[in-house]
């Protein structure tokens, strides 16, 4: 959807919200501060067996650096259990990696810097299938 303005020229719909993507695992330069909140769903272990736990790192810290203060991360980590399918597409060795997507709300909070991270919960909807009715993360910074 798009907003007219008087002018004639388009904005966004809403008009005060834009998206943007990006690979912010690479993207050191994210540190703008310019963002509200950050999404990230069903994506960590990709980057994780990718880019090891240097890469997921090094993600978690560019996120960090692009929120607002008081900004928000809304994640949700897949189980490590699903890492052996990702394991076949990205080559990655899983013994390699000691981080595991149980501690990332305390690697958040110890390691980059967030102030707290809340469970949002499972979401209800069973039109979900099973596999992405997963718990859903907030980190503030």
């Amino acid at each position: 959807p798009v907003v007219e303005r008087k002018t004639g020229t388009a904005l966004p719909y809403p008009a005060n919200c834009f998206y943007r993507t990006r690979d912010v695992a690479d993207e050191l330069g994210v540190g703008d501060h310019s963002f509200d909140v950050v999404c990230c769903f069903s994506v960590t272990k990709w980057i994780h067996t990718s880019r090891g736990d240097d890469g997921l790192l090094r993600f978690f810290r560019n996120i960090y650096d692009a929120l607002k203060p008081g900004g928000k991360f809304v994640y949700e980590p897949q189980p490590w259990r699903s890492y052996n399918k990702a394991k076949q597409k990205t080559h990655c060795d899983l013994s390699r990696l000691k981080l595991r997507p149980t501690d990332f709300h305390t690697i958040l909070v110890d390691k980059v810097g967030f102030a707290k991270v809340t469970d949002l919960g499972v979401p209800d909807d069973p039109s979900l299938p099973a596999g992405f009715r997963r718990p859903i993360y907030c980190a503030v910074r």
